[in-house]
């Protein structure tokens, strides 16, 4: 079971598994979905729950963090450990059917370049 908030890696690690979590999510992989899941998880074990990255991510944020609000800016600060070019082409990989959840991918997306340009 996966819940960053409680675990204590030395940054580095913690900064890589993260971001193969975040990919693994991002992907679409069954095998990582069911890594992230515990009790209080939004979602049924053995189900990928979401339509896209913005839903998946905030699905996943609330699961390490409840008080996260899921807006853009916070999903972006909450991810931000994981956070490279890798991870923003997978969140502007998954789209939705639905164009509001295509335009929230994209203030992730720019939140996220943001994020790592700062850097």
């Amino acid at each position: 079971m996966i819940r960053f908030k409680k675990i204590n890696f030395e940054e580095d690690k913690m900064d890589n598994t993260f971001k193969k979590t975040l990919l693994g999510i991002l992907n679409q992989d069954m095998k990582t979905w069911n890594e992230a899941w515990h009790e209080e998880a939004q979602w049924d074990k053995g189900e990928i729950p979401s339509c896209c990255s913005s839903h998946a991510l905030e699905l996943f944020v609330a699961s390490i963090d409840s008080s996260n609000k899921c807006e853009a800016d916070e999903i972006v600060e909450a991810i931000k450990p994981g956070l490279d070019e890798d991870v923003i082409k997978a969140i502007d990989n998954w789209k939705c059917d639905d164009d509001e959840h295509n335009e929230y991918i994209r203030k992730i997306s720019h939140w996220a370049s943001t994020a790592i340009s700062d850097e």
